[in-house]
């Protein structure tokens, strides 16, 4: 069995707070799993280790079989892992399609004549 995310003995501590103590977690590819636990329960904090928001204090994080434990976030993201916020802000100033893209990105980066063509087949 191959695991797409894999976590072994992640750590992370804040001060004298331990929010990870140890955590083990695999998903398997095309497997959907949700995370629960009470507020404080280190939920969040597990994914912004996942997504290099945060380092791990111990432990190893793997995605589709390359090590993103102590990878910036940027590198996280060009792998293929994301996430979003609990607030969802939306740039005021910029379009609704404007503002679902910039979430898309990854996926328009194929240059700017792509982009706008591509951008005016959703506008109509």
């Amino acid at each position: 069995m191959t695991l797409l995310l894999e976590a072994r003995g992640v750590v992370k501590h804040f001060g004298g707070v331990v929010a990870l103590d140890g955590l083990d977690l695999g998903v398997e590819r095309n497997e959907i799993l949700g995370l629960i636990g009470p507020n404080g329960s280190g939920k969040t904090t597990f994914f912004n280790v996942v997504t290099g928001l945060y380092s791990a204090d111990a432990g190893s994080v793997t995605f589709d079989g390359t090590d993103i434990t102590m990878a910036p976030s940027r590198v996280v993201y060009k792998a293929g892992v994301s996430r979003t916020f609990q607030r969802s802000r939306l740039s005021l100033s910029l379009s609704i399609f404007d503002n679902i893209m910039i979430g898309n990105y990854k996926r328009l980066n194929q240059g700017l004549w792509f982009n706008l063509v591509q951008a005016r087949r959703f506008q109509t």
